[in-house]
C-alpha cells in the first residue's frame, strides 16, 4: 500500500480532505468520516478527538497551551467538551460552568457537537491524531498571522503550504485549490481546503519527526 499523509477539516457540510504523496496531491469533499480512504494510516484531524470526563479537567491543558502559543489569535481555539456535554444544551452546560467557576463553552465549540460526536463514532476505525491549522502555521510563520478569512492572510497560508511541499519534495500546488475550490463552493471554502493542506503537511511532519510539537498524546502541531 502507498504511502500518504491525511489532514482533514470540517466544512458547512462535511469535511475537506486532503491527501499528500510523493508524485500527487488529492483534494475531496466526504460527508462522513466513515468515509476516508487509507484506513489504517493516520489522517491529521482539526476537531477534539478526546474529551474530558469529568469538570475537573476542563479545559483541557492542551487546549490552554494551544491558546497561549496562539496569544493574540486565540480565539480560533475552541474548549473541547466534557463528554456528557454532547447531548445537552448550551445553556445548561454554562450553568455548571458558571457553578465550577469554569470558561463557559463557546456557541462556536457547541455547533461543532455533531462533528464531534462523529468523530468519537468513527474513531476506533481510523488511526487520528488531532491538530489545529492555525498553530501549525504559526509555528511555520514564526510571527503572528493576519486572518485567513483576508486576503493577505490566505495569500501568506498559501505561499507557507507550497514552500513546505518544496521543501519535504512533495507534488507542486499548481491550481489544485482555485480547481476543488470552483467544484465544491457549495460544500466548503477556500481556507478549509489550506487547512486540511496543513493537516495533511504536519502528517508529513509527524512521519518524518521533523518540527512538530506534542502538546498531549493525541494532540500535536
Amino acid at each position: 500500500m502507498a504511502l500518504v499523509f491525511k489532514g482533514i477539516d470540517s466544512c458547512k457540510k462535511g469535511w475537506v480532505l486532503a491527501i499528500l504523496a510523493q508524485d500527487s496531491i488529492a483534494l475531496s469533499y466526504i460527508n462522513n468520516l466513515s468515509n476516508i480512504p487509507y484506513k489504517n494510516q493516520l489522517t491529521v484531524i482539526d476537531m477534539p478527538l478526546d474529551c474530558p470526563s469529568s469538570i475537573g479537567h476542563y479545559p483541557r491543558d492542551c487546549d490552554r497551551q494551544a491558546k497561549k502559543f496562539l496569544g493574540k489569535q486565540h480565539s480560533s481555539i475552541f474548549y473541547a467538551p466534557l463528554k456528557n456535554w454532547l447531548k445537552h444544551p448550551l445553556s445548561t452546560i454554562n450553568q455548571v460552568c458558571e457553578h465550577h467557576k469554569k470558561p463557559k463553552l463557546s456557541i462556536q465549540s457547541y455547533h461543532l457537537f455533531n462533528k464531534i460526536n462523529e468523530l468519537q463514532t468513527n474513531k476506533t476505525q481510523h488511526y487520528f491524531i488531532e491538530s489545529h491549522p492555525e498553530c501549525i502555521f504559526k509555528k511555520w510563520y514564526q510571527a503572528n498571522l493576519p486572518s485567513k478569512k483576508t486576503t493577505k492572510g490566505f495569500q501568506i497560508r498559501k505561499q507557507l503550504i507550497i514552500q513546505k511541499l518544496k521543501r519535504y519534495n512533495l507534488q507542486e500546488l499548481n491550481r489544485s485549490i482555485e480547481i476543488f475550490y470552483n467544484q465544491n463552493k457549495h460544500y466548503c471554502t477556500n481556507d478549509d481546503i489550506i487547512d486540511a493542506l496543513a493537516l495533511a503537511l504536519l502528517n508529513y511532519e509527524f512521519f518524518s519527526k521533523k518540527n512538530y510539537i506534542h502538546l498531549s498524546k493525541s494532540f500535536i502541531y
